[in-house]
């Protein structure tokens, strides 16, 4: 109770001082960090939005008690997480509107520009098509189809324009064909699609696992699990950094299989890795730290 009392006291004093605790953006992560451990780490930027504003909060919220002068607000300050390098990361991927940034990574860059580029091809082409044959058209704008750049053709003009027919209309009297000059377009199109989503999903998963991950635990009975989302096999090799400490292995998992082992740990640094083939050289390692 005296404790409290004077934790009170301490908070009383700095909010005379130095106004409130920024807390804004501060909510329940609990159900949204647990729905993000279901799906792997892969997590939409909608899911990321309310985990960086809480972190953008907790740092705001330590940089604020760095004024504080009693010893209970600064054990309160100690307590809390430095997330410099999520943040950093976040600013990294998200924009100020909380998606994903083109130039999230080089690889998304140069996907991105490749899809501007042939869009605007395909786009250059279809328009092409309507002013040489306006009159076979119902509408003289291009749409999309099937994830297809098409063109709405008079069902009575069809022949007019060969290609291949994704939709036809309500009426009946307008069908929209993806013309001869834009199928292998469009086919790059879609390749470049499948490439952007896939490092997208990359990236999210990244950033997914930085979210989940903890460099720092107290020392406990752990279980620890490997849940082995890739294409390939790994396993999980974890030692204390000190001569003659023992290795705690978990069995080789396979894509779409996980393992757990059950272990004590105990105070000083563990390193952890993957013991295939080159998987530890390629960045397949972390270190913890446990405390007492």
């Amino acid at each position: 109770m005296r404790r409290r009392l004077e934790e009170t006291g301490e908070a009383t004093a700095f909010q005379i001082r130095h106004g409130r605790l920024p807390l804004a953006g501060l909510e329940e992560l609990s159900p949204v960090l647990d729905e993000l451990a279901r799906q792997g780490g892969v997590g939409s930027p909608e899911q990321f939005r309310p985990i960086v504003r809480a972190a953008r909060a907790t740092q705001a919220v330590r940089r604020s008690l760095e004024r504080a002068e009693g010893p209970h607000l600064a054990d309160r300050r100690s307590r809390l997480p430095a997330l410099d390098a999520l943040l950093a990361e976040a600013a990294k991927l998200f924009g100020a509107d909380g998606l994903l940034r083109d130039d999230a990574s080089p690889e998304l860059t140069a996907i991105r520009g490749r899809l501007r580029r042939r869009r605007g091809e395909v786009s250059r082409t279809l328009e092409r098509l309507l002013d040489s044959r306006r009159d076979a058209f119902g509408d003289a704008v291009v749409v999309l189809r099937n994830d297809r750049y098409c063109l709405p053709v008079l069902a009575s003009a069809r022949g007019r324009v060969p290609g291949i027919v994704h939709d036809r209309s309500g009426s009946g009297q307008t069908v929209f064909v993806e013309p001869m000059e834009v199928i292998e377009p469009n086919n790059d199109l879609a390749l470049l699609a499948a490439e952007e989503r896939r490092e997208i999903e990359r990236l999210l998963r990244k950033f997914g696992d930085l979210v989940l991950s903890r460099a720092k635990l107290r020392q406990s009975r752990l279980i620890v699990q490997l849940v082995n989302l890739g294409e390939d096999p790994h396993d999980l090799a974890l030692r204390r950094t000190a001569t003659g400490a023992r290795t705690y292995m978990t069995p080789k998992v396979s894509p779409g299989e996980d393992r757990s082992i059950s272990f004590r740990l105990y105070p000083g640094r563990y390193a952890l890795w993957c013991t295939i083939a080159d998987h530890r050289a390629r960045g397949m390692r972390a270190t913890l730290i446990v405390t007492k």
